[in-house]
């Protein structure tokens, strides 16, 4: 998981702080998950991206479907 935090404000020698505004944003969420079926000579990982940042890739290559799956073997 990757956090963003955006702070702004301005000082004023006679007012002090003033237009302060803050934002909290999840820039990166994912899943990896691996392990093997059966046998440990079956393996499997795969990588699922879940904020919309993520979900916003599209591609004519995809068919223009969201980027969910970031890898998979």
């Amino acid at each position: 998981m990757q956090n963003l935090y955006i702070g702004e404000f301005n000082i004023n020698d006679s007012l002090g702080i003033t237009n302060a505004n803050s934002q909290f944003l999840v820039r990166r969420a994912r899943i990896k998950i691996d392990g093997f079926a059966y046998s440990p000579k079956l393996t499997y990982k795969i990588e699922l991206g879940l904020t919309s940042r993520d979900l916003a890739i599209v591609s004519p290559e995809t068919r223009n479907t969201p980027g969910i799956v970031y890898d998979m073997f």
